[in-house]
């Protein structure tokens, strides 16, 4: 069985305005939705690894992974930016791979592609399910995934639940090669704070957008070997897609 961990970075508000989001009161120009996906026999391992990890370099090794951990969060002597590049290591040494889905809000938004925060979800939804679906059926691997994604709170959980089975039904509808039997039927929402695998979705989904909203491309290109590739070499259209229209 496999887990797929989903996160997301950016902000979902619709954008009129092209400008990122230090000059939009915070609107990001960018929103990325990233799953992780892991197979059970695999997870020990990783959740091993990252908490020997924690315990070096955190006071608190039970707290939560952010990417917006802070300077003061460090055992004495331990810097920050080792302590990201560290994770980000251990995600590109694991046995794992990522997938993603990029919007730029601002075209979505000008073409009419979507309408509403609930669009954005949605096509991202759609979007990174298809890529994780195309792996798993050229790859012939276990058809069975469970997905994860962080618990928030009842109104954000709804909207989540909604539009996951809503892209899930779009794309069984659409796609002779999609079937929606090959992820739970509804979401699993857990707590981030011990659930290690969404707290690595948290820093893969960092890095990617970080690296489009800010061009801060270090971290990304740690990690970009883990996003599969198709048959020509090519990751974009595959485990990573950037998404200009409803499929």
């Amino acid at each position: 069985m496999h887990l797929l961990y989903i996160d997301e970075s950016g902000t979902t508000k619709l954008k009129k305005d092209p400008s990122l989001a230090s000059a939009d009161n915070g609107n990001s120009k960018y929103f990325v939705m990233v799953g992780v996906l892991i197979n059970t026999r695999n997870l020990e391992k990783i959740e091993t690894e990252l908490l020997e990890l924690k315990n070096e370099y955190l006071k608190d090794p039970f707290q939560e992974l952010k990417t917006t951990l802070k300077a003061k969060d460090m055992e004495p002597n331990k810097q920050r930016t080792d302590f990201i590049r560290e994770i980000y290591t251990l995600v590109s040494n694991s046995e794992l791979f990522c997938f993603g889905a990029q919007l730029n809000k601002y075209e979505l938004t000008k073409s009419s592609i979507v309408k509403s925060k609930d669009d954005i979800y949605q096509l991202a939804f759609e979007h990174l399910l298809g890529s994780v679906n195309d792996f798993i059926t050229t790859e012939a691997i276990d058809k069975s995934i469970t997905v994860m994604i962080d618990n928030v709170d009842r109104a954000h959980n709804k909207k989540l639940y909604r539009e996951y089975k809503n892209a899930l039904d779009r794309k069984q509808g659409k796609l002779k090669s999609f079937s929606k039997r090959n992820f739970s039927p509804s979401i699993n929402f857990v707590e981030s704070e011990f659930t290690l695998g969404v707290q690595l979705a948290d820093f893969v989904a960092g890095a990617i957008w970080r690296s489009i909203e800010k061009q801060q491309r270090e971290n990304a290109a740690l990690i970009k070997q883990k996003f599969p590739i198709n048959k020509d070499g090519e990751l974009f259209d595959y485990s990573y897609r950037i998404c200009m229209d409803w499929i």
